[in-house]
């Protein structure tokens, strides 16, 4: 039953990869506010859009050491591969096998876009992290004096 269990997710999984949604010519990135479309980005089934390197960014700062040295590896070893545009051979089940920068860039993703920033598990959890750190509190301060 747990087998079966998993390959129903794995199936789920792999259905909500190939969802589909829409983003205006004129819809920005929730983060940076530049145009989304000018830049690789991430749709949310919320409808939050953001640039691949703007949540990259931010979700680094909600990351262990391990996954951040883990991203910072993929991105490395994805710039190594170049170009994974092209699909591979298909194996024996019919599937096409994917090159291998397309293997990394999906590892990335399953890191990076796993959830909304702003309404997935992240957000919630950083709720008790404060806005400011005791050690940039006087740098903060300071920056705002008139």
């Amino acid at each position: 039953e747990a087998t079966q269990s998993a390959d129903l997710i794995r199936k789920d999984i792999k259905d909500l990869r190939n969802r589909h949604g829409f983003v205006t010519a004129n819809q920005k990135c929730d983060l940076c506010s530049e145009l989304a479309l000018v830049k690789h980005f991430y749709l949310f089934p919320c409808q939050h859009v953001f640039h691949a390197d703007c949540l990259t960014k931010e979700v680094n700062l909600h990351l262990s050491a391990a996954q951040r040295t883990r991203i910072k590896d993929l991105g490395s070893r994805i710039a190594q591969e170049g170009d994974a545009s092209r699909h591979g051979p298909v194996d024996d089940m019919g599937e096409i096998i994917m090159p291998k920068a397309e293997q990394l860039k999906s590892e990335l993703d399953d890191i990076v876009a796993a959830e909304c920033l702003f309404c997935g598990d992240l957000m919630v959890e950083s709720i008790e992290v404060p806005f400011i750190v005791a050690h940039n509190e006087a740098d903060l301060v300071r920056s705002w004096e008139i």
